[in-house]
């Protein structure tokens, strides 16, 4: 069964086999022609599915950041995450390898597997805007409670007040994670 791509209005709680993923993509507030992508799969069906957040018009944007919110509905299941993209402009930035970082889906619940931030850094460690950059990367991060209104706001039809908390396992039973270049949670 192939995963829909948005949240419908008919989404509820009740008879169904699938769950809610709640995911935001986050960037600096100076970029511009942006886009951050995560690609998940199902481990029972194979069935592939790509997350992306454009910064054209970002949900938010404050003083020094620019968030997108996503609301997708897939069945009930493991998922891994596989593979990442980041487009500046014309540039594409993807990882040097494999690797997998494990999460599951509730169904009939809604399911929050974070906050991916994609950041273009230069050895100083500032994001370089007319040079190419040195280190790619997402941070990842809890922002649940930081963004529940931003959420709730977006995607009205759906009941936030038992939000799971399905972020990936970065930690201890994932060896796997270090092609990712990720920062954040439980990452050595």
């Amino acid at each position: 069964m192939p995963a829909r791509s948005s949240v419908t209005e008919r989404f509820s709680n009740d008879d169904t086999s699938d769950g809610v993923v709640l995911i935001s993509f986050s960037a600096p507030k100076n970029l511009w022609f942006y886009t951050c992508s995560i690609e998940i799969i199902n481990v029972d069906t194979k069935v592939r599915t790509w997350l992306s957040g454009s910064f054209l018009q970002p949900d938010l944007t404050d003083d020094s950041v620019k968030v997108v919110y996503k609301a997708v509905e897939l069945p009930e299941g493991d998922y891994h995450i596989l593979n990442w993209q980041i487009y500046r402009g014309q540039s594409k930035f993807v990882p040097l390898g494999i690797f997998t970082i494990p999460f599951t889906v509730r169904s009939g619940h809604i399911n929050y597997i974070g906050d991916y931030m994609g950041l273009l850094k230069n050895k100083a460690g500032k994001t370089p805007v007319f040079m190419p950059p040195t280190d790619v990367y997402f941070e990842v991060s809890d922002r649940f409670n930081s963004d529940a209104d931003m959420f709730e706001s977006k995607f009205k039809h759906l009941d936030l007040s038992n939000v799971l908390n399905a972020m990936p396992d970065f930690s201890g039973s994932n060896t796997k994670y270090s092609l990712m270049y990720l920062k954040g949670i439980n990452i050595p």
